[in-house]
């Protein structure tokens, strides 16, 4: 049998530098940034519905809610102003 098994991280550099606290949560998610431009965050629900859309400034951070939410499990992607760089996280409100 041939198999060829390829193990690593590639493009570690091209990650969007956030970082997401506390989660799982019991009120509000964090967002920091570290990057020098915008960034978008989205919230949507599992289903694929778009909850909520806000702008991370540079170097700052954003609050996401529950306030607006109901308990559960939703998925937050973050990009860069071209689309160009993009990370998802599952977020859990409890």
């Amino acid at each position: 049998c041939d198999s060829e098994l390829i193990a690593g991280v590639a493009n570690i550099e091209n990650e969007i530098p956030v970082s997401v606290f506390p989660n799982p949560s019991e009120n509000d998610i964090t967002i920091s940034s570290h990057s020098e431009e915008a960034l978008t965050a989205e919230v949507f629900s599992i289903e694929g519905k778009l909850l909520q859309k806000k702008t991370v400034e540079p170097n700052a951070s954003q609050i996401i809610s529950k306030q607006d939410l109901e308990a559960g499990t939703y998925l937050l992607q973050i990009t860069d102003s071209k689309n160009a760089l993009r990370k998802t996280e599952r977020i859990v409100f409890y």
